[in-house]
């Protein structure tokens, strides 16, 4: 078997694999086959075609994955519980050290804690900033 075809097969098996993982690892690699596949037509030394393949995956890995995730996630919307982080609302309930207070959102009534562990009266604005379970971390706005 031709070298440049051992190379592109890489490729397509490593892409394919990314495409079923999506763990944004295996696509540098598939990457670094390809930039080793075009290497051989000009350098025919096994080793040396490996080490840049080797070398071209992870620089790539290192230096490319973190900003494609960070331009992947940017995008992303929030959903579920996840979507209620940054939302201000009214309690319905007193917040104190002994209790709970509630946080309705919605139809949706809420459990809510403070964050600081102070008292927040009922009427009072607060900012959700964490959800821990079934309960509402909030913080005074």
């Amino acid at each position: 078997m031709n070298i440049t075809v051992m190379w592109l097969a890489l490729a397509i098996i490593l892409f394919i694999i990314e495409a079923a993982t999506v763990g944004m690892v295996c696509m540098w690699f598939g990457i670094g086959a390809v930039v080793s596949m075009l290497c051989s037509f000009f350098i025919t030394n096994v080793y040396i075609q490996w080490a840049i393949f080797i070398v071209a995956a992870v620089v790539m890995l290192v230096l490319l994955r973190p900003l494609a995730k960070e331009a992947i996630s940017k995008n992303s919307e929030k959903t579920n519980v996840s979507a209620l982080i940054g939302r201000t609302a009214f309690l319905t309930d007193d917040i104190n050290e002994e209790s709970h207070g509630r946080v309705k959102l919605g139809d949706i009534s809420w459990i809510a804690v403070s964050s600081q562990g102070e008292t927040i009266k009922k009427g009072e604005k607060v900012k959700i900033v964490l959800v821990k379970g079934n309960k509402l971390v909030v913080e005074k706005v």
